[in-house]
């Protein structure tokens, strides 16, 4: 099973890589229209890809709020009763 620290990384990664090609779709499809040609396979497949990269983002979220939450549960000492207080004396 995959660590926390390598699954972070694991979705940076494809945000990165998720990044990198709307940019080049972008291009693409700038390009494109610039020559006067049909851009609509290109939008087509950067919307797809625009999606994704959002859902990588939302998973990468979730992923970090769940690290914190573990972190901080496990900080917490029966005495403090809350996370805030656990997160305050890092």
């Amino acid at each position: 099973m995959m660590s926390d620290r390598q699954a972070l990384v694991a979705i940076a990664s494809r945000i990165a890589d998720a990044e990198n090609r709307v940019a080049q779709l972008r291009w693409r499809v700038e390009r494109l229209r610039s020559e006067g040609s049909d851009a609509s396979q290109a939008i087509e497949t950067l919307q797809v890809v625009s999606r994704d990269l959002a859902n990588f983002y939302v998973q990468q979220s979730v992923m970090r709020r769940t690290v914190w939450a573990q972190r901080c549960h496990d900080k917490i000492s029966p005495q403090s009763g809350n996370c805030a207080s656990a997160s305050a004396h890092r």
